[in-house]
């Protein structure tokens, strides 16, 4: 974001530089003179105006700088969107993986306490070993499941705090099942607005070209 502020500002500059190039000049000397008659001197002042022929280049220059500066806009509103969209897409998927993660942890509760129950019976001869090494496997692989779960969760961490240039909170962010549902219908929203902003973008360059022929 930062580079294309720097882009719109730059842009500003040069739209402000073409219009003071096309306004008219006014300047002015004040000079102390002497005649034979007059000794004492006097003072002649003396006001100079330029101005250039505002002609149809002058006119389209001043129209092309306008219209490069509202593309500079439009890219810094591209930029800004698709971070948001990108920023809200990770933390959809967050939310969404930490609502799996719930109920894998579940799962891993169930499994244990049924590891327990089986353990208790081959304690006593009165269940195969096979099933024994199932109930064990059984643990392990939602065991396995929640850390592959918590490993996407804290890289799209990362993928926010690299995108926002902030800490992602350390308390986490609650969203609701229905405010995901909200959020995702945000995010076509932003999609939508995307190629919108990119149609400007092209009809403003199409704009620029023509002033500039």
């Amino acid at each position: 974001i930062k580079s294309k502020e720097a882009l719109v500002n730059a842009e500003e500059l040069n739209e402000l530089s073409a219009k003071l190039y096309a306004i008219p000049k006014l300047s002015g000397t004040v000079t102390q003179k002497h005649t034979r008659i007059n000794t004492q001197g006097y003072i002649e002042s003396r006001l100079i105006l330029n101005s250039l022929l505002f002609d149809d280049v002058t006119l389209n220059t001043l129209k092309s700088q306008h219209y490069k500066l509202l593309g500079a806009l439009v890219d810094l509103d591209k930029e800004k969107e698709t971070i948001v969209s990108s920023v809200m897409s990770d933390q959809i998927n967050i939310s969404l993986y930490e609502k799996l993660r719930s109920n894998a942890q579940i799962l891993k509760r169930d499994s244990e306490k049924l590891h327990a129950k089986i353990n208790v019976k081959d304690e006593v001869g009165i269940i195969k070993e096979s099933d024994v090494k199932l109930a064990e496997l059984l643990v392990q692989k939602i065991d396995n499941e929640i850390y592959n779960i918590d490993r996407v969760i804290e890289q799209r961490k990362l993928d926010i705090e690299s995108k926002a240039l902030y800490p992602y909170p350390a308390r986490g962010i609650t969203i609701s099942s229905d405010k995901v549902s909200q959020l995702l219908s945000l995010k076509k929203n932003a999609t939508d607005l995307a190629n919108n902003l990119d149609l400007k973008k092209i009809m403003l360059s199409k704009l620029e070209t023509k002033e500039n022929a």
